[in-house]
């Protein structure tokens, strides 16, 4: 057999996008791709040292750009690219594709590496929708050869039950064995009903990331009302699009059609094993949802705080891209032109009322109007208050950021002492959990984490189909809480 070598190599974000305690990253800079592939290569090199001449690299670099772009040229010695992180669907025309999907490119992606050699960069979507597949021939000096690659049988296999079939095969005892005990999880999961919805509730990677949602709006709006039963001085919430990682629904062929580009979104099917009737949201969709599951933060910023806080929420978006800091908000309003430079795009923020009606101008014209040191209380969720730009403001000043978290501050390492890092609010004491301020009906999540409070939500306002949750998503022409101007025009403060 032939040797071959694999490089792992993640994002330089980690430290901004996880909880990475006592990781080191290299580069410190992100952005820094000379120093990125040179750590990359320095891996490459030992390799090839020994010997190796074939190597591949698994990146999770979170954007197909950053591996297509940046690293492909930059790589010497490296034949293969393993993408990750941006769920971007490559495939050919042979692929067979499932309902609603789009192909994001070819499968694989063929570059020029640092050697001036063939670097094939492959990636699928996500959650096991596809298996990719590269067969691929090397010559005698281990350089790929791309005239090897066959569409009809390299690409992107779905995993649903066309594309299952057509590979055949027999299933595996043992692995079906697994597959029955999840189930039975799964099913046990799927049978707690917290509300109802009319509509699909679009939360996957493509949308929340760059656009408002019906489902981001719902879950900010829970996580609002959730934190007014303990601070009713909360005026609004902010949270990340990249914390929502899937939609609660289904994507169906139209009238029976199998053309991949002809499908209906739907509420949640009807799972009659376990009495789940279409519609009905339950604990299942909502864990899977919002997976997570980050415990909730109560804030404080002050207007031109806020305003930077918005900023910073647009200032990665751009054609092509998924940025996860993207924002989901509640009782905010505001609009953006991407095309201006970034940490200047926001013309228009107001805060809204619980009828959303207008009762602050923040912004206007792309300018801060009024006092900039007037406050607001905010929730967010605990990740999103542990980076930028929410770390600066709370050490500018940690009396006026005020935070509180749900879940107070755990002795991380058990040793009795209060750390820095453990004194989320440096108030130089460690605050205990809040109490919980209501007799919820939902306890498969802890109270005050972003779960909990989207199932208590649900349960309040959406319980049944008489009264079920009825905002169809829109796309982005009509779209009121975040008004991208490249779509339509800007309407966030009444004439």
């Amino acid at each position: 057999g032939e040797a071959i070598g694999i490089v792992g190599a993640s994002t330089p974000l980690l430290p901004t996008i996880s909880s990475s305690d006592g990781v080191t990253v290299f580069p410190e800079n992100p952005t820094d791709y000379d120093a990125l592939a040179a750590k990359i290569q320095a891996a490459v090199d030992e390799l090839t040292a020994t010997g190796i001449n074939k190597i591949i690299v698994l990146a999770h670099m979170q954007q197909l750009t950053i591996e297509r772009d940046e690293l492909a040229p930059r790589l010497r010695d490296v034949d293969i690219i393993v993408a990750g992180g941006s769920h971007t669907l490559l495939s050919d025309a042979t692929d067979h594709l499932r309902l609603g999907d789009t192909s994001g490119g070819v499968y694989p992606i063929l570059k020029t590496n640092g050697d001036g050699n063939a670097i094939a960069i492959v990636n699928t979507d996500a959650t096991y929708k596809y298996v990719g597949r590269l067969v691929v021939d090397f010559d005698a000096n281990g350089i790929l050869i791309p005239s090897s690659i066959d569409p009809n049988i390299s690409g992107a296999y779905a995993t649903d039950d066309q594309g299952v079939a057509a590979v055949g095969g027999t299933p595996d005892p043992e692995v079906v064995e697994i597959t029955n005990t999840l189930d039975e999880v799964i099913s046990t999961q799927d049978s707690n009903i917290f509300g109802n919805t009319k509509v699909f509730l679009r939360g996957d990677r493509a949308f929340v990331r760059t656009e408002e949602t019906n489902l981001g709006n719902l879950t900010a709006d829970a996580n609002l009302v959730y934190a007014k039963t303990v601070d009713a001085t909360t005026v609004f919430s902010f949270k990340n699009g990249g914390g929502i990682r899937s939609n609660i629904g289904v994507i169906s062929a139209a009238n029976g059609g199998i053309d991949p580009n002809d499908f209906e979104l739907l509420p949640p099917a009807a799972n009659p094993a376990v009495g789940k009737e279409e519609g009905e949201v339950s604990q299942l969709d909502i864990t899977n949802s919002l997976r997570f599951n980050n415990g909730l933060t109560l804030f404080t910023v002050t207007a031109d705080q806020l305003l930077e806080t918005i900023e910073d929420a647009v200032a990665a978006t751009a054609p092509g891209v998924t940025p996860g800091q993207f924002p989901q908000i509640g009782r905010l309003k505001f609009s953006f032109d991407s095309t201006r430079p970034a940490n200047d795009r926001v013309l228009s923020l107001v805060v809204l009322d619980d009828q959303d009606q207008v009762i602050d101008v923040v912004a206007q014209n792309g300018e801060l109007v009024g006092d900039p040191s007037r406050t607001f209380r905010g929730v967010t969720i605990s990740y999103v208050a542990d980076g930028a730009p929410f770390s600066s403001f709370l050490s500018a000043n940690p009396a006026l950021f005020n935070r509180i978290d749900f879940w107070g501050e755990p002795d991380s390492n058990g040793d009795g002492v209060l750390d820095a890092e453990e004194d989320l609010n440096k108030n130089g004491v460690r605050d205990a959990a809040l109490p919980e301020a209501f007799e919820g009906f939902a306890n498969f999540a802890s109270f005050g984490s972003e779960q909990d409070a989207l199932a208590e939500y649900l349960h309040q306002f959406f319980p049944t189909a008489a009264n079920a949750f009825n905002q169809a998503d829109t796309d982005p022409t009509l779209d009121e809480r975040i008004q991208n101007l490249a779509f339509r025009e800007d309407t966030v403060i009444p004439e």
